[in-house]
């Protein structure tokens, strides 16, 4: 166990790196700074292979601090066994997840990879000499070449390349050290037999037996000595033989309601932030974010992305009433890939596009109604201070983002289907954070540029079912099932590496999976790939070579599916608990997770053979799926039940709250549970199946409790604003905008495609299934992509720029009528590609049939795309409601109960799958401040939207309109 002087010197190295180099500080400080370095290379770099750990005495009367022993101990005094003769070579991964290659070990000729990679053929001279080299010397020509006796009977035989005739066989030194598997046990492992010395390279060099799975390739290290060559040999493990446990990984939380759970640096900071009218406090939670070029820990990958430091950011937790805010800093290298597409980055007046321009932004935060602080038009929206995502910081730039969230009573509860008359407070739920530029988004969302928000505390919607659910019993019952829950944030993310060091470069393929590609793991002969044993694929795939025999491996490419940025954890749920609660994110920027449990061991993944394990749902989108209910002294409050799915589709972007129970498990013994993300076929992709995750229950007698739904209270409230008369006229629109929707009228909002990766988007007034004209028989249509909204300075064209005819957007005017009617969108795909509908500063919900039916538009024959087909084998995507509930099925195929009504389950959502071929009909209302300000709607798979399909839109309010905002 380190001491505290250690722990100090560690954590003040890893906090002064990113301010300068250790050699650059004065000689003090640098000293501090090389210790702390080599106290924390120690504790993540080197693993103790020891079996015993028993205790050593010095040699009596010897001067242990002037002088060394013969066998080497007590060089270090505070680890005397460390490098001393006998003693066991220190390891750069655990012993339990190493283990070698047999079959395919000389598959590659060491001679031959020797001459290609090392060989130098002309002089190469060296223009400095390091100290160290004295040290390197002595361990080269000692330590690397003693390893004790050789064992005559157990040779390698080289193979040599053809036309090589040198005659050489190395001989193994000392007994087999590897094994066949994860499951023959851990390696035996080598110990200095010689003398003290530093550990062996090649016992080092073992730790990276993980770098890559599955590569019959052999690193070999030459050297010369008495004029010939000695080789050894380090095969690379397979990861589809790992079984090592990985314990799951938590992230770092900035929580309003208690203190940060870990030092960061994102420099969290709570503050107060005075009172509202109930006298609750309100605070400020901070964070500071900066967007770097850094290398980060992936699923045990060292890889450099683009990130906020870490690839698994603070997770921000706040109240309803609280503020969040966020400093972000550009700090990013020039792009490792450049758009060509423009993105909204505005220049100021004299400035011109930097040629090595990296900007980023922030959508902080996505699924909040929340107000983006931006202004009307004509002005520029660059430097909101809300949840603005028109803003754009250059390299070297820093903008502050600052979001209040609407507390008790302070959000129009009609937005999310309350009674007319009462207020809410911002829904407790999981949110989320990420860039938002676009043309580039999807690549750093991919590298890391996104993390986790909550409303509300990370167990709010941990609710007891009871009979009476304003009693104090009910309360006690409550807390008593949030203190025996396990609560774990979960944020799956997926990226592509397409080198042997785990290089990541954004390409096209990397976010594509169509026709002709397949994934697995390779197998043995590190050729071919496996792709019927589903099992295997544990956190990653490979992907097959393009344009051959899809069985052929594609040896230079790797596929992560990580959560909280490890390969395949394991969550263990300890006897004291009920159940665990998952709130997991799909921060990945394009792919969607078809997610299910499975029994580890009654299930076989090989013959397809699953036995499942149903969820429970609490949320969706940041939303408790029910409807709001009066707290008027005449209302009577009413438990509503929660419901159990047995599988559960996550969009991009989608977030949801899961409560996995005790129900069903045998009490006597300890069962585990894999999380996997099921084979989709999207249409331009099929995305792979993959083992995410094990959830292991522990034996226990504790029994299961049933959950309901915890839904928002809604207060009335004395409404002294000024009420909007009459539809909106010309002169109440902003310039550039096209007119608000009038009585009869809907909008559509059509995805279209214009070649390969290529889309727009086209927004039309409807009325009856026909596109409105206006006096002049104009259709009112938008049919552009996002790029032509975009002027030549990268400004937005807001007022609709100087061409003619105007370039139009959408516009909405705020709904203050004291009857608010929501608007009905309807969502049309005719593409063959599965999208992802998403609008800003928003919650909507599935239209019913009736409400449709009212604008004169017959539905689709079937209301969700597996409708009555027997077997259907994906997902039921919802085009409408049939039932007045609200929709539950678009998660999986869970059918609602009898007697449900709208009073009860109802979802909301701010992403919506919109399959290829249909149309899918919403409902959404325009009616609280928050919602005032300039935003956008668009397909949240984010390759799309960085190709076209994303559109502006603007909620004006006529009383409180102004024309410019302060930078």
């Amino acid at each position: 166990m380190k001491s505290l002087l250690d722990r100090i010197l560690g954590y003040f190295a890893k906090m002064s790196s990113p301010v300068a180099l250790w050699y650059q500080w004065p000689f003090p400080v640098s000293l501090a700074i090389v210790l702390g370095h080599r106290t924390n290379m120690r504790r993540a770099n080197l693993f103790d292979t020891r079996v015993s750990h028993a205790a050593i005495v010095p040699p009596e009367n010897f001067d242990l601090e002037n002088a060394r022993t013969a066998d080497g101990s007590f060089n270090d005094l505070s680890h005397p066994m460390m490098g001393m003769a006998g003693s066991r070579f220190g390891r750069n991964t655990p012993l339990s997840s190493t283990f070698g290659e047999t079959t395919t070990l000389m598959k590659t000729s060491p001679r031959l990879v020797s001459n290609r990679l090392l060989a130098r053929q002309n002089f190469v001279p060296v223009p400095h000499l390091n100290a160290l080299a004295a040290a390197w010397i002595q361990f080269m020509v000692h330590d690397w070449r003693s390893h004790g006796k050789s064992d005559p009977a157990s040779m390698h035989d080289v193979p040599l390349p053809d036309g090589d005739d040198l005659q050489m066989t190395s001989r193994r030194r000392g007994p087999k050290t590897h094994r066949k598997s994860a499951r023959s046990g851990p390696p035996g492992g080598h110990t200095d037999r010689t003398r003290p010395a530093m550990r062996s390279l090649h016992e080092r060099l073992i730790g990276r037996y993980c770098a890559f799975p599955k590569r019959a390739t052999t690193i070999i290290a030459k050297k010369t000595i008495s004029a010939h060559l000695i080789f050894f040999f380090l095969p690379i493990a397979s990861f589809a033989d790992e079984t090592a446990v990985i314990a799951f990984k938590d992230p770092p939380i900035c929580s309003s309601f208690e203190k940060p759970s870990q030092p960061n640096e994102n420099n969290c900071t709570i503050t107060s932030n005075g009172n509202d009218e109930e006298g609750n406090e309100r605070k400020k939670v901070s964070i500071r974010l900066k967007a770097q070029s850094k290398i980060v820990d992936i699923g045990g990958h060292q890889v450099k992305t683009e990130n906020y430091g870490t690839y698994l950011p603070t997770v921000v937790e706040a109240r309803a009433g609280d503020t969040v805010a966020v400093t972000l800093t550009n700090l990013l290298d020039e792009p490792l890939i450049r758009s060509h597409h423009s993105h909204h980055c505005e220049l100021d007046e004299d400035q011109t596009a930097p040629h090595n321009s990296n900007p980023t932004n922030l959508h902080y935060y996505h699924g909040g109604i929340v107000s983006p602080n931006n202004g009307n038009s004509p002005g520029s929206a660059r430097w909101g201070t809300g949840d603005n995502i028109y803003s754009c910081l250059e390299r070297g730039q820093e903008h502050t983002y600052e979001v209040p969230i609407p507390g008790v009573k302070e959000l129009n509860a009609e937005i999310l289907g309350g009674k007319k008359g009462t207020k809410i407070a911002h829904p407790p739920g999981l949110n989320w954070y990420h860039s938002h530029l676009h043309g580039i988004s999807a690549n750093q969302v991919m590298g890391g540029l996104a993390g986790l928000l909550s409303v509300g505390r990370r167990d709010e919607n941990l609710r007891a079912k009871c009979d009476d659910p304003g009693s104090d019993e009910c309360r006690e019952k409550t807390a008593e099932v949030r203190a025996n829950t396990l609560v774990k944030y979960a944020l799956l993310r997926d990226i592509s590496l397409r080198k042997d060091n785990g290089e990541w470069v954004p390409d096209p393929d990397g976010q594509n999976f169509g026709v002709g590609r397949v994934c697995g793991v390779a197998r043995d002969d590190g050729v071919t790939l496996d792709t019927e044993n589903t099992g295997l694929r544990k956190g990653f795939c490979q992907r097959n070579l393009i344009g051959g025999d899809q069985s052929a491996v594609d040896a230079d490419k790797l596929w992560l599916f990580t959560i909280n940025g490890q390969k395949y954890p394991t969550i263990e749920v300890d006897e004291s608990k009920t159940g665990v609660l998952l709130r997991v994110g799909n921060l990945s920027p394009n792919i969607a997770y078809w997610l299910e449990l499975y029994d580890e061991e009654a299930s076989d993944p090989a013959s397809g053979k699953f036995i499942t394990k149903k969820m429970t749902v609490l949320s969706v989108d940041g939303v408790v799926p029910a409807k709001p209910q009066s707290a008027a002294d005449d209302a009577e409050l009413i438990s509503v039940e929660s419901y159990e799915i047995p599988d559960l589709l996550l969009m991009p972007a989608s977030r949801v709250e899961v409560y996995i129970d005790r129900r069903g498990i045998d009490s006597t013994k300890d069962t585990t549970f894999v999380l996997r993300t099921k084979n989709l076929n999207t249409g331009g992709d099929r995305w792979p199946e993959i083992q995410l995750a094990r959830i292991t229950f522990k034996a226990s007698e504790k029994e299961p409790v049933l959950l309901a739904l915890n839904a928002a209270i809604a207060e009335p409230v004395m409404d002294i604003s000024v009420k909007s008369e009459g539809p909106a006229t010309e002169r109440d629109l902003p310039p550039g905008c096209m007119r608000d929707l009038q009585d009869g009228e809907y909008r559509q909002v059509a995805f279209r495609n214009l070649g390969p990766g290529k889309w727009k988007i086209v927004t039309s007034i409807m009325e009856n299934g026909s596109v409105k004209k206006d006096e002049n028989g104009i259709e009112l249509r938008i049919d552009r992509p996002f790029e032509d909204y975009v002027d030549s300075n990268r400004k937005i064209k807001w007022d609709g720029g100087i061409e003619e005819p105007k370039i139009l957007h959408t516009c909405i005017r705020l709904n203050r009528n004291e009857d608010v009617k929501p608007q009905l969108w309807e969502l049309s795909n005719p593409t063959f590609d599965l999208h992802n509908f998403h609008i800003h500063q928003m919650k909507f919900r599935l239209a019913t049939v009736k409400e449709i039916e009212a604008y004169g538009i017959v539905p689709p024959n079937r209301s969700s795309t597996c409708g009555n087909v027997p077997d259907c084998k994906g997902p039921d995507y919802k085009f409408y409601e049939t039932n007045s509930s609200g929709s539950i099925s678009n998660l999986g195929k869970a059918e609602l109960t009898e007697g449900d009504t709208i009073n009860s389950i109802l979802e909301w959502h701010d992403t919506m799958p919109m399959p290829p071929s249909g149309k899918v009909y919403v409902m959404m209302s325009f009616a609280d401040d928050a919602q005032v300000g300039r935003f956008v709607y668009h397909c949240h798979i984010l390759k799309h939207e960085d190709n076209g399909l994303m559109a502006p839109i603007e909620v004006w309010d006529p009383e409180i309109r102004s024309d410019e905002i302060e930078k």
